[in-house]
């Protein structure tokens, strides 16, 4: 049991460091996200410690830490791959990271979205492989069009139907947005049968796409923690074999 233990983990260790820089940038994703999780719910107290910062500043870099943290991760996967794209994409993101941890006087966040940043300068020519969009993708970017352009087209066509009226293309989009989230805010309500029907096909349509695109990402996903399983059954099934034979051995 030790000796499996020591060579999943020695595997574990082999491929983080193979992969060094895409753990570093997942890593500091991680830690963008949970900066973003402790500063939107206590921006009221950060304020008051540090002072020189209004709640709104505090509240903005929260939101900003956040969304960074969740596109660090996600740009992780085509740093796996040595996408160019994705090495252009990675090297804003850290530029932007720098500055908005600075706007937040997060000074380790600073130190460690710049030393990345020059680490992934300094790997800049490893990165040439092409993107190749899978259809799976254009799928779901298809989908989430389709889904948008209905409810706005619809929403402003009987826009004289809910109260207040519905009279530009912005709150067209904004009432989409709403709907097929289910979020409800109740800022715009259908006072007619024919704006009721709408609003429930926008509903049903919205959540039956948004789960066909969560299974058109992840399924690529789910294949590749099947391969890594695998890959772990098979050097399990190899240490079980040779401490079998010691035993027999003995």
């Amino acid at each position: 049991m030790t000796w499996r233990c020591a060579l999943v983990i020695g595997k574990i260790a082999g491929t983080l460091r193979k992969h060094w820089l895409t753990t570093l940038i997942i890593s500091l994703g991680i830690y963008n996200l949970v900066t973003g999780i402790v500063y939107l719910p206590f921006a009221e107290s950060i304020s008051n410690i540090l002072g020189f910062l209004s709640r709104s500043i505090v509240v903005f870099s929260g939101l900003s830490s956040f969304l960074l943290g969740f596109l660090l991760t996600l740009i992780g996967f085509g740093i796996y791959r040595r996408l160019k794209v994705a090495w252009g994409i990675t090297s804003v993101l850290l530029i932007v990271s720098i500055l908005f941890n600075l706007l937040a006087w997060n000074f380790l966040g600073v130190f460690l979205s710049g030393a990345i940043l020059w680490y992934l300068y300094s790997k800049k020519d490893e990165f040439r492989a092409s993107l190749k969009i899978s259809i799976r993708y254009l799928a779901a970017i298809w989908i989430l069009a389709f889904i948008l352009l209905y409810g706005t087209t619809g929403f402003l066509l009987i826009g004289d139907q809910f109260q207040p009226n519905i009279s530009t293309p912005i709150q067209a989009l904004y009432h989409t947005v709403v709907t097929v989230s289910t979020v409800g805010y109740g800022d715009f309500l259908p006072v007619t049968e024919s704006a009721r029907v709408f609003t429930v096909s926008t509903i049903l349509l919205g959540v039956g796409g948004f789960f066909s695109i969560i299974i058109l990402l992840i399924s690529p996903f789910i294949k590749w923690f099947e391969t890594i399983t695998t890959r772990v059954k098979k050097v399990t099934s190899k240490v079980q074999k040779h401490e079998s034979r010691s035993r027999k051995r003995r």
